[in-house]
């Protein structure tokens, strides 16, 4: 299904792709050591879900750097039709908090395509972004090529 997505947006003379992956790419609750987790590290999936979305992003990436294809993958966070992160009712489940932690609110998920659509260049023609609303106690890093800055916390909700 991926490779249908990038050959025919080649084959129709698509510019840019932006594929939705998901936290689940990279584990979203098990940091690793004091460092932000950064979305170019060997990626840790959490399920065979997770591993069809690096699957997706390294496909992605081979068709940016062999056939220039612009390619952003967003690995999303939560995003609900509520607009409100998880509750937390076992501050000791760890799940629970790494649920809340990677919320992307609705406004954070538009401003963030709409950046992904607008942005003139990226780096190697590929991008992966995590995709998650500016949470005070993430583990991942949100910086990004294409100047996205997250405005909205769960604390704020």
């Amino acid at each position: 299904m991926f490779e249908n997505v990038y050959r025919s947006s080649l084959d129709c003379g698509v510019k840019r792709v932006i594929m939705a992956s998901s936290a689940h790419a990279d584990s979203f609750y098990k940091p690793r050591g004091n460092q932000l987790m950064n979305p170019y590290d060997l990626p840790h999936p959490d399920s065979p879900y997770g591993a069809n979305k690096v699957f997706m992003e390294r496909l992605g990436e081979w068709y940016a750097k062999n056939k220039g294809l612009e390619v952003v993958c967003i690995r999303f966070g939560g995003v609900g039709p509520d607009n409100k992160p998880s509750e937390v009712t076992d501050p000791s489940d760890i799940a629970q908090i790494a649920e809340r932690n990677v919320w992307l609110s609705h406004r954070d998920c538009i401003s963030l395509i709409e950046k992904c659509l607008e942005v003139k260049d990226f780096p190697d023609n590929f991008a992966i972004i995590y995709g998650f609303s500016n949470n005070s106690d993430r583990i991942h890093d949100i910086s990004n090529p294409v100047g996205w800055i997250p405005q909205e916390t769960y604390e704020e909700i």
